[in-house]
């Protein structure tokens, strides 16, 4: 968009006003001449840039809730294996065949680690009107659109707690830092579960939907969940 700028100074200085056309488009109430201070101008110029280009929405995982799951998850592997190991030992001891349940307490802790581990890279999802840009394990993808097919809550388990939002892209795609599967001729990735953002999950489903054009299906869960509200309430 043209902006016409007039200086009523000597050429290559600055010490006087500017004078500022402003197109329609911008602002009907500011399309007339105008004399402004410089600072007033840059200013001015920044808050039309901002009101006019869509910088997206960043959706971040919730790291410190993650972390503390995990982190009891490490905990009951040590426990289970400090006990286990501790009753083989002792001559007195009622249970036998504990060796078993040290193996387990140690296989859990191992994996709680591992995930643990996997929390010092960032995960992060940025949507913006061309497309989203997914962060995960110090690898970075970006997806336009049209490439990006549907975006589904799934349930892991019985009910619709915490489901996995899942993505489907269009042949040729792909979303690095994350395992896929093909299902009928397209990937499908799980991203996080819904739960796991910082934002609530109808803020989550809300923004993706928004943004994708309506590429998300999650009416059941959040049907699940607004029963679930009305109950507590």
């Amino acid at each position: 968009m043209p902006v016409g700028v007039f200086v009523q100074a000597e050429p290559m200085k600055i010490d006087g006003p500017l004078v500022l056309e402003f197109p329609p488009m911008w602002n009907s109430a500011l399309a007339r001449w105008v004399t402004l201070p410089l600072p007033a101008v840059c200013q001015q110029l920044a808050t039309m840039h901002h009101s006019y280009v869509d910088e997206g929405v960043r959706l971040q995982r919730n790291t410190a809730k993650i972390r503390r799951n995990y982190d009891f998850v490490a905990l009951v592997g040590a426990c289970g294996w400090g006990a286990a190991w501790h009753s083989a030992a002792d001559p007195g001891s009622v249970f036998t065949n504990t060796r078993i349940f040290a193996y387990a307490g140690a296989a859990i802790c191992l994996l709680a680690a591992c995930a643990l581990v996997s929390l010092c890279w960032p995960f992060v999802i940025h949507v913006d009107d061309t497309g989203m840009t997914v962060r995960a394990n110090g690898a970075t993808t970006w997806l336009p659109w049209s490439s990006v097919e549907m975006m589904t809550a799934v349930k892991r388990g019985a009910d619709w707690s915490d489901p996995m939002l899942k993505i489907r892209v269009t042949p040729g795609a792909r979303v690095k830092g994350r395992l896929g599967r093909v299902h009928e001729g397209r990937r499908v990735y799980q991203l996080l579960p819904l739960e796991s953002f910082i934002c609530p999950p109808e803020q989550t489903v809300a923004i993706l939907h928004r943004y994708s054009g309506g590429k998300v299906d999650a009416k059941a869960y959040l049907t699940y969940r607004a029963g679930k509200q009305a109950v507590a309430r």
